[in-house]
């Protein structure tokens, strides 16, 4: 029994989170308010992407665009990746095609469903790799804003 963007979608309510069912895409979006963390628009938000992957055997939330990588790439995803390694369940992956950084959360689901407690452990986990993230890039002078930061818009 695989799992359906419906009954994910059923955790979160359950859950009492606000959230947007995407059907065309067959994802949903929630977004967080963040401390730390600022995203490619200069807004303390975080807008995570949750769908069911592999035929709904599996659980995936992302935060696309979360980093610009910018020229040092490797440097940039070494950063973080040595912020969030603390962070059970969060993975930091490049996108080439944007020439951007993402965090992720992934569980498998196979044959059973999520609970509610683990659902929210995957929106935590991103959301908490993000808040490490930010201060680990963040300049020594303090400054979140996305201009001092020479981010991209997305």
């Amino acid at each position: 029994m695989a799992m359906t963007l419906g009954e994910l979608a059923e955790q979160l309510t359950t859950g009492g989170l606000r959230h947007h069912v995407d059907a065309g895409e067959q994802a949903i979006r929630v977004v967080f308010v963040t401390r730390c963390y600022v995203n490619p628009r200069g807004e303390r938000l975080a807008i995570l992407r949750l769908e069911a992957t592999d035929g709904g055997t599996s659980f995936r939330v992302t935060l696309p665009r979360a980093f610009a990588a910018g020229s040092a790439v490797a440097s940039t995803c070494l950063a973080l990746c040595e912020a969030v390694m603390d962070v059970p369940l969060a993975r930091i992956e490049h996108d080439s095609v944007s020439g951007t950084l993402q965090l992720t959360a992934e569980m498998p689901v196979e044959d059973g469903v999520l609970t509610a407690r683990q659902v929210f452990a995957l929106l935590d986990a991103v959301v908490e790799a993000a808040e490490a993230g930010e201060i680990a890039l963040r300049g020594s002078d303090g400054d979140t804003s996305a201009a001092a930061r020479g981010r991209e818009a997305a």
